[in-house]
């Protein structure tokens, strides 16, 4: 397993286009007590391709874990996650939707402990871009478990399997 430890953040990305490219891919890797964010993935232009993969990895004593920009229109877009461990983060999963295209997705075998947010797919006012989301085995422990914000006129589907949310108490899963 290749360790990324201390400094400002693990990897940030700029995503463009990864049409028939892998996009970023991750392999077990772990991210160890970065100051802003584990691993942080921005697309910079509309209509693109996006691919984000994160396997076997784990993120432990970062702000937040992972953050996932696609705020541009008309995105793409694939997201997978496969065992991957968020350990003392603030906030676990934290993704961002534009308007127009799609994106799909995948939590398999995900753990979260975060002090203030599990997991969220947020929505700026105009952001109708449809949303699939599919998760097994998802455990998170946090005030805040999953938010997982959809759209009057954008089409979410979600098929959410063997997901344990315990919010702590107030809080919500």
């Amino acid at each position: 397993m290749l360790f990324r430890s201390g400094g400002p953040f693990g990897v940030d990305v700029q995503q463009t286009d990864a049409s028939g490219q892998p996009g970023c891919t991750l392999l077990n890797v772990a991210f160890l007590g970065q100051a802003q964010f584990g691993l942080r993935v921005a697309a910079t232009s509309g209509n693109g391709v996006g691919r984000l993969i994160v396997e076997n990895c784990r993120f432990e004593n970062c702000p937040i874990a992972i953050t996932h920009d696609e705020s541009p229109a008309g995105r793409t877009s694939i997201v997978e996650l496969h065992q991957v461990d968020v350990v003392g983060a603030a906030t676990g999963i934290d993704a961002t939707l534009g308007a127009g295209g799609s994106t799909r997705y995948t939590f398999d075998r995900v753990a979260v402990a975060a002090s203030a947010l599990g997991i969220r797919i947020a929505r700026g006012a105009n952001a109708n871009r449809q949303t699939f989301l599919e998760g097994s085995f998802v455990r998170v422990r946090a005030p805040v478990c999953a938010d997982l914000q959809c759209h009057a006129s954008g089409l979410t589907w979600a098929l959410l399997n063997l997901w344990d949310l315990r919010a702590t108490p107030g809080g919500s899963a």
